[in-house]
């Protein structure tokens, strides 16, 4: 979702809480913050209650279900556990075990965004793979670094890894985000993504990584993968600093917050194609209905509706119908790279478990 890039970045500015920090470090950490920051909600009930797998566990107090391994044999066989279920599952199955929740989700005014106290450990990407830890973030994360980034790893095709370039693990219990993405820079060419531990963990420090949490980094990935890059130069609405750009010129497709949207870019094609009551606004809403969303979230805005979209088109069946939902998921199959994306996503999927 569109968040106040203000608040956005101030919260990202809390880093600095953990020690002193130089003139230098309050430039840098302004140019690393976005224009956009993109948020991906779930309501804080345990993700997927419905009943376990038969080879997994319940945990009452958390009120979700898991499944442990002891060595790679073990594991390996948990795997293919996993992917024989995965496999068999019917689309209704698909669509509650991976959470496309027809309820509509209540947006505050401000958006959904992490509590203005988070701190963050920060890390380079370069190339689909972590690297150094900033020296401007907090040591305190650093553990979950690595687990975390090889799980988003699994998702996270190559048209997606080649814009990101900085990932950010945080722990927020009182915000309402789990995750979510943000433009680095003006040209929204690199990205970053962050993570809500709070979200991802167990309470035995284990990644939480079922259906719930699969939803979660294809929805933010959905946004890298058709935000990035996909904006004509110097058309962002305001600059990092929060100044209107009043040298913008006029936009003739659709203009988001962080530019207009490229002519024949997949960003443009699907706000004209399934917006056209927009009007070339790219942050309009509309009234949900299963008909025209394929979840109540994606009938935030364009940008929502599309990362949604992107999701339901990795995890569910082709669609047979015709509604506008439907063919919100047909539209990335128009695309050789995103049916390409989505075989190497399925290929690991079970592997997330």
């Amino acid at each position: 979702m569109l968040n106040n890039y203000t608040n956005m970045r101030s919260s990202r500015k809390k880093i600095t809480a953990f020690g002193q920090f130089s003139r230098i470090y309050a430039v840098i950490g302004v140019l690393l913050i976005a224009v956009l920051g993109i948020a991906y909600f779930y309501q804080s009930a345990p993700p997927y209650d419905a009943s376990c797998l038969p080879f997994e566990k319940q945990d009452n107090q958390e009120g979700y279900c898991y499944a442990t391994c002891e060595d790679e044999p073990s594991c390996a066989a948990l795997d293919e556990q996993y992917k024989i279920v995965q496999d068999t599952f019917t689309n209704g199955e698909r669509i509650l075990y991976y959470n496309s929740s027809p309820i509509p989700i209540p947006v505050p005014e401000d958006g959904f965004g992490p509590s203005d106290d988070t701190i963050y450990t920060i890390h380079s990407v370069k190339n689909g793979t972590l690297g150094e830890m900033s020296e401007f973030s907090t040591q305190l994360y650093e553990e979950y670094s690595q687990p975390t980034w090889n799980l988003i790893s699994l998702v996270l095709p190559e048209i997606a890894s080649r814009y990101v370039t900085e990932f950010a693990g945080f722990f927020d219990y009182a915000g309402g985000t789990g995750a979510f993405v943000l433009p680095t820079d003006e040209t929204s060419q690199t990205w970053s993504i962050n993570i809500n531990y709070a979200y991802f963990y167990t309470w035995r420090n284990t990644l939480f990584d079922r259906g719930d949490s699969i939803h979660t980094l294809l929805h933010e990935i959905g946004h890298i993968i058709t935000l990035g890059d996909a904006f004509d130069p110097g058309t962002y609405k305001y600059d990092i600093e929060g100044n209107l750009n009043e040298n913008r010129p006029k936009c003739y497709t659709t203009q988001f917050f962080e530019g207009c949207s490229k002519v024949g870019s997949p960003l443009a094609i699907f706000a004209a194609r399934f917006w056209p009551e927009a009007k070339g606004e790219g942050d309009a809403s509309g009234p949900y209905s299963p008909e025209k969303f394929v979840s109540a979230y994606a009938a935030t805005n364009i940008a929502e509706d599309v990362a949604e979209s992107w999701a339901a088109f990795v995890l569910l069946d082709k669609p047979a119908g015709d509604t506008l939902a439907e063919r919100k998921i047909l539209f990335f199959y128009e695309f050789p790279e995103f049916v390409a994306a989505r075989a190497d996503i399925l290929k690991n999927i079970h592997r997330l478990h």
